[in-house]
């Protein structure tokens, strides 16, 4: 056999071995191509304090979509007030029914929306609590979210009450 002929035998019985012969388990929700603008959902999960998952259902289809909260910008995991905003956002979120405003999709591919709950708005209450900073690069116009910041800040709430709290985006360009 030829060393053409063997790299090609080679190739087929490495591509045999390596292909997944189980297939994905049929139960297991993925996000939709196309979403509607607006929906409602039931979280799931909580990733961080700007980052949820949600269980959406269409008809007979269940789908399973991250969504980061527009707007706001939440500390890191391991970044002072990090696990106390996840926490934040589970109380409010976690096991309810959200309203998701659907305005595109972030650079990992993460549905970026606004989420309230009846008339009570996940992104400004997690700013006016103090569990995360207004993200003016992304929500330059937003004055409800710049009202709850300075509120925050005025009232000491949550990360204000540290005496020089880092912004998230600063925090993660010195790592």
């Amino acid at each position: 056999m030829s060393n053409a002929g063997k790299l090609i035998a080679a190739l087929l019985v490495a591509t045999a071995w390596s292909t997944p012969t189980k297939a994905e388990p049929a139960s297991t929700p993925t996000a939709p191509a196309t979403l509607p603008a607006q929906f409602v959902a039931r979280c799931v999960g909580i990733t961080d304090g700007d980052t949820l998952r949600v269980l959406y259902v269409d008809g007979d289809t269940k789908s399973e979509i991250k969504i980061r909260l527009n707007g706001i910008d939440a500390p890191e995991k391991g970044q002072p007030f990090g696990e106390q905003s996840k926490q934040a956002l589970s109380t409010l979120a976690f096991g309810k029914d959200l309203t998701v405003n659907a305005t595109g999709r972030d650079y990992f591919g993460r549905l970026l929306a606004w989420l309230s709950i009846g008339s009570t708005p996940i992104n400004a209450t997690m700013v006016k609590d103090g569990f995360a900073w207004w993200f003016r690069k992304y929500a330059r116009d937003n004055t409800e979210l710049a009202e709850a910041e300075a509120d925050a800040r005025d009232n000491r709430r949550g990360l204000w009450i540290d005496a020089a709290p880092v912004a998230p985006w600063e925090w993660r360009r010195k790592r």
